[in-house]
């Protein structure tokens, strides 16, 4: 059984950009949803001063993160950044990401915390 792969993305919205940003991130879900159906879960959360986002994503494996990359924030995902502070963006891996996949997220100027080595754990979801 391969091991899941979580990513949590975070970055600052600029001033101004929220109501933007609330449109754009339920088109970018719904978008999201249909674009990727091996995705396990995905979920955009607004910090309590509103000034933060984090996208949290469940992969079965790197394989699913790196259709993600190609098929979603390819063709859709670029679109955030037009509501994001430049420089704000951090992602958190747990798993290992390939090695393409790493680098494109380098590219995009991500400040990356990485994670590979998974202790222990299990996952249980129940189905939608």
């Amino acid at each position: 059984m391969s091991t899941p792969l979580v990513f949590i993305f975070t970055a600052r919205i600029q001033e101004g950009k929220l109501d933007g940003y609330r449109e754009y991130a339920r088109e970018h879900a719904a978008f999201a949803q249909g674009a990727h159906p091996t995705i396990l879960a995905f979920h955009l959360f607004l910090s309590e001063d509103q000034r933060e986002v984090a996208a949290v994503q469940v992969h079965p494996d790197a394989d699913s993160m790196d259709i993600w990359m190609k098929d979603v924030v390819s063709t859709h995902g670029e679109t955030a950044y037009e509501f994001l502070e430049p420089g704000s963006e951090r992602a958190l891996v747990f798993g290992t990401l390939n090695d393409h996949t790493l680098e494109g997220l380098r590219q995009y100027g991500v400040e990356l915390e990485l994670n590979p080595e998974r202790l222990a754990g299990f996952t249980r979801l129940a189905a939608s």
